[in-house]
């Protein structure tokens, strides 16, 4: 009997590590992938002269402009990250960094939905978000 319980204990941390690791890490993702080219933190003007991509919080904050409700801007984040085009294009400074580059065969599509999810619920700082989904 004792030996039962050892073992479903042994089982449910195994399937739950198990589960974890299906799961992307969002933020490790975002170090690995991302932040080359769009910091977190607030630049100065001439920092901003040496940055590869606008920075994120003035990314998110056209994000939510266009698209309030969480799960379109991850829906939006996540497949213009992987196919980016001018067309798609929300943010002004595609005039100073040009459009980025595709991550499609860097991202996986649960990579760049998890750093969407993450990128949303962080950025701008001090923002209040909307509900995470529509009213049906």
């Amino acid at each position: 009997m004792k030996r039962s319980g050892v073992m479903n204990a042994l089982l449910t941390l195994m399937t739950g590590s198990l589960a974890m690791a299906g799961t992307p890490d969002a933020a490790e993702i975002f170090h690995a992938k991302c932040q080359l080219c769009h910091t977190t933190r607030q630049v100065t003007p001439s920092e901003r002269e040496k940055l590869l991509g606008p920075p994120v919080e003035e990314v998110m904050l056209k994000v939510k402009e266009k698209y309030p409700i969480r799960e379109d801007a991850v829906r939006f984040i996540a497949d213009y990250v992987r196919a980016p085009s001018i067309d798609k294009a929300l943010c002004p400074s595609l005039d100073r960094y040009g459009l980025m580059p595709s991550m499609e065969k860097t991202l996986t599509k649960a990579e760049a939905e998890a750093v969407a999810e993450m990128l949303f619920d962080t950025y701008p700082r001090g923002t209040v978000n909307k509900p995470a989904s529509r009213k049906k």
